[in-house]
């Protein structure tokens, strides 16, 4: 059976991995979206891409956005679940359970995933037309 401090520690540890895990997240979709969008553009411009592959880019965004929103969101109900299992083990006066501000940060990166794959099918290089 472990000791209260040592199961704080470890519910502690799986806390900081899981925070990690969604700013990393983030940062790789950021990363491969704007290859993406890039990638549109360039075909688009220098190599005058036929205009069909704008479903292909579109079918490629909404892939991304799924994947991301799927991996930020998992890592969150982790994270809120070591937490609730934090608070219980070292008492709820010395560490709170989370509030429902706690999601704010998870909630405003899934939007801007969402936002972003929208105005990439809204703008997409592939149906702009000369």
């Amino acid at each position: 059976m472990l000791s209260d401090d040592k199961h704080c520690e470890l519910l502690s540890a799986g806390i900081r991995d899981r925070m990690l895990s969604i700013q990393s997240d983030f940062k790789s979709f950021v990363q491969l979206f704007s290859a993406l969008v890039g990638g549109a553009v360039a075909l688009r411009l220098q190599y005058k891409a036929h205009p069909t592959f704008a479903c292909a880019a579109d079918a490629l965004a909404l892939l991304i956005t799924f994947t991301y929103c799927l991996l930020i969101f998992d890592a969150f109900r982790a994270w809120h679940g070591y937490r609730v299992r934090l608070s219980e083990v070292a008492g709820q006066d010395i560490i709170p359970p989370p509030h429902m501000t706690s999601m704010i940060t998870v909630i405003v990166m899934i939007v801007v995933i969402v936002f972003a794959f929208v105005g990439f099918v809204f703008f997409n290089p592939f149906r702009i037309s000369n």
